[in-house]
């Protein structure tokens, strides 16, 4: 689960993380379970502070119906 306002930029590095098969562990604002079913809850550190930090020219992930 992706805590917090403003999830784009955590699930960027989440989606990241899965296709490379990387840790999940510094993947910000990110409450995961592991293997063993042990609980992570990765610090809320990405905050947005300004809606102009992300651009137009974001990649497009998901289409509109």
């Amino acid at each position: 689960m992706i805590r917090g306002d403003s999830a784009e930029e955590p699930l960027r590095r989440l989606m990241a993380a899965l296709e490379e098969k990387r840790s999940f562990e510094e993947i910000p604002n990110l409450t995961w379970k592991d293997e063993k079913e042990n609980v992570h809850v990765n610090p809320l550190t990405h905050v947005l502070l300004d809606l102009n930090e992300y651009s137009i020219t974001i990649p497009i992930y998901f289409v509109p119906w």
